[in-house]
């Protein structure tokens, strides 16, 4: 489908404002959450019982939520800061600080970074995540795991992190995978990483910014601070507590300090003298930072925390704060941290000290238990929240036994340099005992003395121990996936080896060839196709031919760097590629910059391996190996294009004509096909909408007119994958006077632009779940309506006067799946397998990949679409028999993706829970589950499926409905217009409105509270309208409530047992009551709400009583946007833009739809049809019943009539026009000609519908 499309449109009000926040939009959509424990009485809701459940307010009603600071930094080490008693180094603002704040003087974190990031981040051991290294593939953060930083996010923080990550470079690894919208950041554990951009320094670095590379200029540690205050201005400015981890990359190496910085210590040796330099320039923005938020009213709301990641790297010879050991070691001095906590609004100031043991797995449970979030994360924490100690409450604190180790290898090795920990004691290595308390600087080992406590420790150990090791060889994967990246950069810090791999730019310079034999990346592909997989010895950036050789970088102050060695030649002859099975090689020539293979990937796990070798054999790893879809699209004729060349740098700029889905943009440096000059760097930017007038600098600052995808030197040819939509695309020289580009190719296909008078319009639908006609007051409170709905539905009533009201309104189905697929669709479910009920649990997919789904249709014509709530049209589940899955899923591996869903069927994204009264029960995004089910469920005593820890019906709700408000607060005014369906499941059983959904001022969403007059059902309803409400709160919030068309409906009638105890009815035509309920044939079961609302194009307060089926839609909307003819779905849609747009005179819009088909739970049908004279009659296959759940036996047209046949048993027949309650069946007392003449007619006609795969008859 198509990728992207454009459309003109007015961005919101404030152009500074937007500047600002259009920097800060989430552009991974990532996040992964469940809600708490459910009791294993949650049989009683599977029975669809409407049962009471008490729900847990998922945050603190009586305090606004805190912002959160984490200020975390590199390599500095207890003793590395002044108020500790360093003689040396000088950090005022820090010491300030911690004379306000309460002070931790027992804190541990890991002995290296990437461990305690990890830690940090999920409230778990580090050991547990699958991070216990920096480097070989041990520093990927597991997929399962859930951040602090998604749990916030989905409580309403805006989350960022600014500078070093080191958790993984790509999916699902990057910061914006794990919580994080705004992410800001260098390569892997910092600049100079093999993961960097390469020869980035501290001094003017290119930065990781949501995905695009940014140049920015100045020191980094500047920067980052820079960043994050207008972040943090942004966020207050939006109204939404914000999440910023702020993790500077000093004072690691490489040490180059601002030169004012390190001069105080130029009498230290110079790699000294810039990381005393690194940490006093830390100091001195961490007092910008705390002078900005005290100016900017925010500090007293705000949590502010600074601590480090470990031990001291190279400060311990100056001052160790009597410390033992350094970074990397399992001694106090390697492992024990400084860390300062302070929150004025919470009581939580200093000074205070807290001597009690704490570790960084603490900080995850503590800012979450702060801000009255119930923790969502489907792993338990090994942590523990803090608040009681920093309530002054020390009183009863546990003597907890925690344990810190350092293994850096392969597969973890029991003992391997630990530490085991208590208030009073530390283990070492298992063997060493310390008495911390009395010594420690741990110089006297006092094991012989007290074998009870190692004997305690060690049990203690071991409980640890055999807690962690059935998770070590869950390896993380890099997971090859073009719609979540299109094009994966593996690097070989991040292979699997059994030593070090080179893991800096410094090795790739020295052709570094350790352990090469064993280097190979965990793979696993999700998205298989034909892919190029392209080795290099050098990064893409600098695009330098693989056997050559280079020389060394411009130096800057300080300690040495990365790119101070020249790099050395290598002269390969052949390149090799292993992928599972599969080896490949090619040859490499002479100016060679890569080595591409062309390779059909195939689905599941895999290990990758890719090497150079020259004629004597030796073998080179390739440092970095790219994979992207192969293009297909042919080139553009640019010629014909709009195009330019002109500025003070030198820039080259295509227009071509308009929005493509562009593959790869070919950047040709030099046309002789020699260089004689160097090649020029280059930036490479596409842009849907127009950047006339607007001069470059401002361009480059602002993602949302420019998307970045290269910054480097295109030498003699660079294919550059985008794999992205665009109209423009522009090729700026970094700098001035360099070579001109000789030739631009651009591949890509057009997307089809809409014909439709006026813009393609961002679409809305809300389709309810078992909502009837009778639930809706403005269908109620009418001349035709004897009573009201005993529950008022504001937001819905207001799109009947806004909008148009549909009075004759049909499902195809009286049941859930079968109209989710129709409406999807446009074709009647009963033309698949689908010939009764529903889609049943762990059931394959109902959908063919060949037909075109309303997604896949407005994905063609340039829409962003997107899901959220129940899917119910099946999942294609990988099993770990290779059988097709059971109803309970106990053979299900839920590990592994799904196929079948949203996103293989046109949607960008989807989050949701599938099925709310069906397993698997666990929360699901896009195309997996984000928590795996295990924790077995039980209906009558016998498994009925499994559900995931933590997810909780009575948050489903609420959690799709904040989803959809974030979806269009990142989508509005932008170039693309959407697709948003808001699949709700209510009014549905289980029923289970919350007492409160607290009002969250950051999304514009009002609260919903229970109203205990009222029955949990009738409050259900409620919680329906209240979706809605938040829905047109935040089209009118973003300024495109008039650029959207909002669709509301429900997808059968209601559901008797529920409705009527409320009294509730199916709802009236004509003062007359509906028969029937939810899966009858009869109209209670089918005859549905549908209302439409687009200001300005709509008339307002309209009501039609023409026929119309769900199933129209897809025409419908198919017709809005300009398509013209369908080629792979809409048999069974009749557009209804004539009763949308057309007359509405006295007469009123012609009717497109004469004949109506709808069907029953048990598969029976009934066929409607209008006469020109208005008369409109129904025709049911069953006897005196309805072959739902008001019972009976549906007569199947499918089979042909027999002798046995009769009217009186297996039809109905009944004028709607005088008679719409259904009581008076034409049949039931004998067969007039008239009558019979009608009945054959109607057989006849849905015997045409079935036979002709088709029912377009108006």
């Amino acid at each position: 489908m198509g990728a992207a499309g454009r459309r003109s449109r007015g961005r919101r009000a404030g152009d500074a404002r937007r500047e600002i926040r259009g920097q800060f939009r989430n552009r991974s959509g990532v996040g992964a959450v469940s809600g708490r424990a459910i009791p294993t009485a949650v049989t009683a809701l599977l029975a669809l019982a409407s049962v009471c459940f008490s729900a847990a307010r998922a945050v603190d009603d009586e305090a606004p939520l805190p912002n959160i600071v984490l200020v975390l930094t590199d390599d500095q080490g207890y003793g590395d800061l002044g108020l500790h008693g360093h003689p040396l180094l000088r950090t005022p603002h820090i010491d300030a600080f911690a004379s306000e704040a309460i002070a931790f003087s027992n804190f541990h974190v890991s002995p290296t970074c990437s461990p305690t990031r990890a830690a940090l981040l999920t409230g778990r051991d580090a050991n547990r995540t699958g991070v216990w290294h920096t480097a070989a593939g041990r520093g990927l953060l597991r997929r399962d795991e859930v951040t602090v930083a998604e749990m916030l996010r989905q409580a309403g923080y805006a989350t960022a992190i600014f500078g070093k990550w080191h958790l993984g470079s790509q999916y699902p690894f990057r910061p914006g995978d794990r919580g994080f919208e705004e992410a800001f950041t260098m390569g892997g554990g910092g600049t100079g990483d093999i993961a960097d951009f390469w020869n980035n320094t501290n001094i003017d670095p290119v930065m990781n910014h949501n995905g695009q590379p940014v140049p920015t200029e100045g020191f980094i540690t500047d920067t980052l601070f820079d960043r994050a205050v207008e972040f943090i201005d942004a966020s207050s400015e939006e109204g939404r507590p914000f999440f910023v981890l702020l993790s500077t990359n000093a004072p690691h190496a490489t040490y180059n300090a601002p030169l004012e910085d390190a001069e105080r210590y130029r009498d230290q040796p110079v790699a000294l003298a810039h990381f005393f330099g690194m940490i006093e320039n830390i100091d001195h923005n961490f007092g910008r930072l705390r002078h900005h938020l005290g100016e900017s009213g925010l500090e007293n709301d705000t949590i502010l925390m600074f601590m480090t990641d470990n031990g001291t790297a190279i400060g311990h010879p100056v001052f160790a704060a009597g410390l033992r050991g350094h970074k990397a070691s399992e001694y106090e001095g390697g492992h024990r941290a400084p860390f300062f906590f302070r929150w004025p609004a919470g009581g939580m100031v200093g000074p205070h000290a807290i001597r009690q043991l704490a570790a960084h797995v603490d900080i995850a449970p503590t800012l979450l238990d702060l801000a009255g979030i119930r923790p969502k994360a489907a792993l338990p924490f090994d942590g523990v929240s803090l608040r009681p100690l920093l309530q002054r409450r020390e009183a009863g604190w546990p003597d907890r036994p925690m344990v810190v180790d350092s293994q850096r290898i392969l597969e973890p090795r029991k003992w391997k340099q630990s530490s085991v920990m208590s208030q009073r004691w530390r283990l070492v290595n298992g063997t060493e005992l310390y008495d911390i308390e009395a010594d420690p600087g741990q110089a006297r080992d006092v094991a012989g003395r007290h074998p009870d406590v190692v004997g305690s420790l060690r049990d203690d150990y071991e409980a640890w121990w055999n807690g962690l090791a059935p998770t070590f060889a869950d390896t993380p994967r890099i997971v090859i996936d073009s719609r979540r990246q299109y094009m994966t950069r593996l690097v070989t810090g991040e292979c699997l080896s059994s030593g070090l791999p080179a893991w800096g730019q410094a090795h790739v310079r020295a052709a570094r060839q350790r352990v090469v034999d064993d280097c190979a990346w965990a793979v696993d592909v999700e998205r298989p196709g034909p892919y190029i997989v392209e080795l290099r010895r050098w990064p893409r950036e600098l695009n330098h031919p693989i056997r050559a050789g280079l020389p060394p970088g411009e130096p800057i102050p300080g300690g040495p760097t990365h790119r101070d060695p020249p790099g050395e030649s290598f002269a390969a002859v052949r390149a090799s590629l292993v992928l599972g099975a599969d080896a490949y090689t090619v040859p490499v020539g002479e100016g060679d910059r890569s080595a591409r293979f062309q390779v059909e990937l195939r689905p599941g796990k895999a290990m990758l391996t890719a090497t150079f070798e020259d004629d004597a054999g030796t073998i080179l790893p390739s440092y970095y190996a790219y994979l992207y879809p192969q293009p297909s699209a042919p080139a553009l004729d640019l010629e014909s294009r709009v195009m330019s060349d002109s500025g003070p740098q030198g820039w080259w700029q295509a227009d071509l004509g308009s929005v493509h889905d562009i593959e790869s943009i070919t950047l040709h440096g030099c046309g002789t096909g020699e260089c004689p000059e160097a090649p020029g760097d280059f930036y490479v930017f596409v842009a849907e909408e127009d950047p006339a007038g607007r001069p470059f600098a401002a361009l480059t600052r602002d993602p949302g007119i420019w998307r970045r995808f290269f910054i480097g030197e295109a030498g003699e040819s660079l294919e550059i994958p985008v794999g992205a939509a665009g109209r423009y695309v522009r090729i700026q020289q970094a700098r001035e006077g360099a070579p001109a580009l000789a030739q631009l190719e651009v591949r890509g296909s057009a997307v089809e632009a809409a014909e439709a008078e006026g813009d393609s319009p961002n679409i809305v639908l809300i389709l309810a779940d078992d909502l009837g006609l009778g639930e809706v007051r403005s269908y109620t409170n009418t001349a035709i309506a004897p009573v009201d709905s005993p529950v008022p539905t504001p937001a819905i009533d207001r799109l009947a006067e806004e909008g148009l009201r549909f009075t004759n309104a049909h499902s195809p189905s009286a049941v859930c799946s079968p109209t989710r697929y129709g409406l999807l669709t446009g074709r009647y479910a009963w033309r698949t397998r689908l010939k009764a009920g529903t889609v049943v649990m762990h059931a394959p997919s109902l959908i063919d990949p060949d037909e075109q789904t309303l997604a896949e249709l407005l994905g063609e014509r340039g829409y962003a679409t997107a899901m959220f709530g129940k899917w119910h049209l099946g999942l294609d589940w990988a099993t770990t028999d290779g059988e097709p899955p059971s109803r309970t899923g106990d053979n299900v591996d839920y590990s592994r993706p799904y196929g079948g869903g949203p996103v293989a069927h046109g949607f960008d994204t989807y989050f949701g829970d599938d099925t709310i009264n069906f397993p698997p029960f666990t929360w699901m995004e896009d195309d997996r589950v984000t928590a795996v089910p295990n924790e077995p469920v039980l209906k009558d005593e016998v498994l009925y499926g499994f559900r995931a820890e933590g997810y909780e019906f009575v948050d489903v709700l609420p959690e799709t409905v904040r989803r959809s408000v974030d979806y269009i607060r990142d989508r509005a005014g932008g170039d693309r217009p959407f697709f948003l369906y808001l699949s709700l499941t209510a009014p549905h059983a289980p029923i289970v409105p919350p007492e409160r959904v607290p009002a969250d001022t950051g999304r514009g969403m009002s609260e919903f509270a229970r109203d205990d007059g009222l029955t949990l059902y009738s409050n259900f309803l409620r919680l329906v309208d209240w979706s809605v409400e938040q829905v047109l709160r935040t089209l009118d919030a973003t300024g495109i409530a008039e650029d959207t068309l909002v669709i509301f409906t429900s997808d059968n009638g209601a559901a008797k047992p529920f409705a009527s105890h409320d009294h509730i009815s199916p709802g009236f035509v004509d003062g007359v009551l509906l028969r029937g309920q939810k899966a009858d044939a009869f109209e209670g079961g089918h005859r549905i709400p549908l209302l439409f609302r687009w200001p300005g194009r709509i008339e307002a307060a309209r009501v039609s009583d023409a026929l119309v089926e769900l199933n129209d839609i897809y025409r419908s909307v198919a017709e809005i946007v300009g398509v013209e003819a369908l080629t792979a779905g809409g048999q069974d849609s009749i557009g209804m833009a004539p009763l949308l747009f057309g007359d509405t005179g006295e007469s009123g819009p012609q009717a497109p739809r004469t004949y109506g088909v709808n069907h029953s739970h048990r598969g029976g049908f009934a066929i409607r049809r209008i006469d020109a004279d208005g008369r409109e009659w129904k025709l049911i296959f069953g006897g005196q019943a309805a072959g739902g759940f008001s019972g009976g036996t549906p007569f199947d047209p499918f089979t042909a009539i027999g002798d046995t046949f009769d009217f009186e048993t297996h039809l109905q027949l009944y004028d709607l026009t005088t008679d719409p309650g259904e009581s008076n069946d034409l049949l039931k007392d004998g067969v007039s000609e008239a009558e019979l003449e009608l009945v054959l007619a109607l057989l006849s006609r849905l015997q045409a519908f079935i036979e002709s795969g088709q029912s377009r008859v108006h």
